[in-house]
């Protein structure tokens, strides 16, 4: 079996049609691990990808949208420093580069990641692209640890829990 193989059976696992959707799934979990523990007191995940990897939606996200914590005293400087420094965290497991594209109060990232089926095929059209943005200006309304622990999740298990659920839950 090569790695691609495993892909698609992992693809099927998950319910996604493509291996390329489990593996940028895949990394978004990497990058989610990378940049909580970076910027994960100061921001809260939110938008599709939140409502996937929390509720497990069955439902595909292509970006990571972030906003401020209502409890966050950094500055804007501070925390986009931050955030870099997590997304070059995730260059540990694989190589990573990334643009950053301003835009007023948001800092938009592209990231590019040569992840396993690249690294299997050492095909440039493998590589991934993952969107991060980060507004800036608004704020979450409620802490996102009570926001956690509403939902039954311990916060320190909340960006990388879902993998493990998805592959632990019965019939799947």
């Amino acid at each position: 079996m090569t790695e691609v193989d495993e892909w698609r059976g992992y693809a099927k696992l998950l319910g996604f049609p493509l291996p390329q959707q489990a593996e940028k799934d895949y990394l978004q979990d990497v990058l989610l691990r990378s940049i909580y523990s970076a910027i994960g007191d100061e921001t809260v995940l939110r938008g599709g990808t939140a409502i996937s990897k929390l509720c497990s939606s069955g439902r595909f996200s292509e970006d990571l949208g972030f906003v401020l914590n209502s409890t966050c005293t950094a500055g804007k400087a501070k925390i986009i420093e931050k955030l870099e420094q997590g997304i070059r965290g995730a260059g540990s497991y694989f190589q990573v580069s990334y643009l950053e594209e301003p835009y007023k109060e948001m800092a938009n990232y592209t990231v590019s990641i040569y992840g396993p089926l690249y690294l299997a095929s050492r095909n440039d059209q493998a590589k991934q692209k993952v969107s991060i943005n980060l507004n800036t200006y608004e704020t979450n309304l409620a802490p996102a640890r009570a926001s956690c622990r509403a939902m039954g999740l311990s916060a320190s298990m909340a960006p990388a829990f879902s993998l493990l659920r998805r592959m632990t839950r019965p019939g799947r």
